[in-house]
């Protein structure tokens, strides 16, 4: 682990070698200045941090029985959409074992309005995860100091009141995503350039979403109000004391299991870009050493998380490369012109290209625009009543592949979507309304219902407790 820097009080400085008879008095002006003595300093302000490793569990610990007992602690106070509670139980294992990971997703706990859960779970989180500092309201230079000096599990509440707008403070998060991620300042009378390390398991929570290059580098848990339906404890501040077995229980196993998960390469499921894989590969790592079903669910919920982050992309852009993918599909055609595809555009009732700007419908220069950067540009097309301006497919195609699902992909969901509602005695049938309150822990032959999927555990697995 890297060595954690601490603050070394008065009583803790270096020791003076004692007095000889041969050195001189003290002169009477000694510890004066101008006939005046020294001011003492002036205490300082606040309290200093105090962040401590977790006392080892004195006993092995079964990673599959903590993996499902934090599950429950998660369901017993919250009510999570689908698959946030093996999300969140890999995310606090993670930050257990985060000296292992080379790359570290931020959880980002949001939410569309107030009172829908998001202190709550960070107040569970305090309890759970190793060294947590718990903030409101912070700056840059502070999160970058703690972080250096005591290696926390960094716990932001509120983060909508002051990320947006704050570009070094979202540098920070941004740079903190690998271990190598470091800020460089200069500090003391001389300007000496410094490097301060921002490499620390960090979760925030906002109201609405978080600027877009720091969701690529997060896990993002949408919460919401709890209906009448739903019902939870409520989680007493005067008894989260009740958690510490589990914080314990939880640095044991991480500890125990540090040389597995640093060495691990788990599989990341087709679907999942290459930054999405970054994120889930540490909570892979940490579902395959729990083993049984966790494996398999893990990548279910990585799976359906990262199909949710591709259809709520509102880039128009990316928008437009669909549409344009699907209409050369549809018709068969290598070239369209610009009219041709305009007058496509504005039949997609649910897109928003007829009322575009101002009420009007999308304009080839705008169209032109959006696409140049995508390295499409209109070319001439000879047609029938003359020659027009507009796109052929070819040039479109660099684009198609590095920016939108594949073709494969998206015919391998729609046929398991297809067999799983013609089939219902399959193991994965559609859950019809999806709560995960109701949401079994993960065990074996239950019933568990993940990421929109009812999954029937199979016999038991087997895999690495990891004692």
């Amino acid at each position: 682990m890297r060595k954690r820097l601490n603050p070394i009080s008065e009583s803790q400085s270096t020791p003076q070698p004692p007095k000889t008879d041969s050195e001189p008095p003290a002169s009477p002006s000694e510890g004066k200045t101008d006939g005046r003595a020294k001011e003492p300093k002036k205490p300082k302000q606040g309290r200093a941090l105090s962040l401590r490793d977790p006392e080892p569990w004195p006993e092995p610990v079964v990673g599959l029985d903590l993996a499902k007992e934090i599950q429950e602690t998660f369901l017993r106070f919250l009510a999570l959409p689908e698959g946030a509670s093996v999300i969140l139980t890999l995310w606090v294992l993670h930050a257990h074992g985060h000296d292992a990971a080379t790359a570290s997703p931020l959880l980002a706990l949001i939410s569309p309005q107030k009172r829908c859960g998001k202190t709550t779970t960070l107040s569970l989180l305090q309890q759970l995860v190793p060294r947590p500092l718990l903030a409101s309201h912070t700056t840059t230079a502070a999160l970058f100091r703690a972080i250096e000096m005591s290696y926390p599990t960094l716990l932001v509440d509120e983060a909508d009141t002051f990320l947006r707008g704050n570009e070094d403070l979202r540098g920070l998060l941004n740079s903190g995503h690998t271990r190598t991620g470091s800020f460089l300042r200069v500090v003391g009378d001389d300007f000496e350039p410094r490097t301060f390390s921002t490499w620390a398991p960090k979760a925030i929570a906002l109201i609405g979403t978080p600027p877009a290059t720091l969701e690529d580098r997060s896990l993002v848990v949408t919460l919401r109000r709890k209906t009448q339906d739903e019902h939870v404890e409520r989680l007493r501040l005067n008894g989260v004391d009740g958690f510490e077995h589990l914080r314990r229980q939880a640095w044991t196993w991480s500890r125990s299991n540090l040389a597995a998960l640093r060495s691990a390469d788990p599989g990341t499921p087709i679907e999942l870009n290459d930054r999405a894989a970054d994120n889930w590969r540490p909570l892979l790592a940490i579902a395959d050493r729990i083993g049984e079903s966790w494996p398999r669910v893990a990548r279910e919920v990585a799976v359906r998380l990262e199909k949710d982050a591709d259809e709520g992309d509102s880039a128009p852009a990316l928008l437009l490369l669909g549409d344009l993918r699907d209409h050369f599909d549809a018709i068969g055609a290598e070239r369209l012109t610009t009219t041709e595809i305009l007058l496509h555009l504005d039949d997609l009732t649910e897109r928003p290209w007829k009322d575009w700007k101002f009420g009007k419908a999308l304009s080839p220069v705008q169209m032109a625009k959006m696409l140049k950067p995508y390295g499409a540009v209109p070319r001439a097309i000879r047609t029938d009543t003359g020659t027009l301006r507009g796109y052929y497919r070819e040039d479109l195609e660099d684009a198609f592949s590095r920016y939108l699902p594949s073709n494969l992909q998206q015919a391998q969901q729609t046929n398991e979507d297809a067999a799983s509602s013609e089939n219902e005695s399959c193991n994965r049938r559609p859950s019809v309304a999806p709560r995960e309150s109701s949401f079994r822990p993960l065990g074996t032959r239950s019933v568990a219902r993940v990421a929109g999927w009812e999954l029937v555990e199979d016999k038991d697995e087997g895999g690495p407790d990891g004692f």
